[in-house]
């Protein structure tokens, strides 16, 4: 991942993202081969918060995991909020015309291996794990185990389990931070002005760095 000094996210920033953020694109390259899955993955974190492994599932019909029977090398790419910034909002476009658009955004990069597995137990501890994740919070979370234990079971032979073991994470926050604070505050107004979720959500992100925009 491409990451300018000024758009770096510590891991522990970065392995909270993912916890927010579970959906990825997941990368492998058997012999020169690119093959790609989409899928929500559930964060295994170590003692001191960082993440171990990822753990999740795609459908036994998806080839893909069959690059992974033997383990290989992995990319899981997780992307949050992103959206396009017009050259117009920035102050200085009146200053001199030298100005680009651009486009912002919040992601995260998790390398390591990934492995396939079909045990019936891992899978329905990784179903539990998932369910529990994405099920949380709400009036009546729902539970893989709230279904008949024969139709889980069944259902469970259909779907292969992921496990990523992370060797690293890389996070980055691509926000304006390279602005001058005039410039800066015209994206901030024109994403308000956008009244769309893409643009609010990097609106806020925007509003929570510590430096918003650099002086002039």
């Amino acid at each position: 991942m491409y990451r300018p000094v000024h758009t770096q996210i510590d891991e522990r920033e970065a392995a909270d993202f993912i916890a927010a953020h579970p959906f990825a694109t997941l990368i492998v390259a058997p012999e020169g081969e690119v093959q790609l899955a989409y899928l929500p993955f559930v964060p295994v974190r170590a003692s001191d918060g960082r993440i171990e492994r990822l753990i999740g599932h795609v459908a036994k019909a998806n080839p893909v995991w069959q690059a992974m029977e033997n383990s290989c090398e992995a990319v899981a790419s997780f992307l949050g909020a992103h959206t396009y910034v017009s050259p117009s909002w920035y102050a200085s476009k009146a200053d001199h015309g030298r100005v680009v658009p651009t486009w912002n955004y919040v992601a995260v990069e998790a390398r390591g291996t990934a492995r396939a597995f079909t045990d019936l137990a891992a899978l329905l501890s990784m179903l539990d794990a998932l369910t529990r994740q994405m099920e949380r919070g709400r009036p009546k979370p729902w539970s893989v185990f709230d279904a008949p234990e024969d139709y889980t079971a069944q259902r469970s032979q259909a779907i292969v389990g992921i496990e990523l073991i992370v060797a690293s994470i890389e996070g980055k926050q691509k926000l304006s931070q390279n602005l001058s604070v005039a410039d800066f505050s015209g994206v901030l107004a024109g994403l308000d002005a956008e009244h769309t979720a893409s643009a609010g959500e990097i609106a806020a992100c925007m509003r929570a760095l510590p430096l918003k925009g650099k002086s002039p």
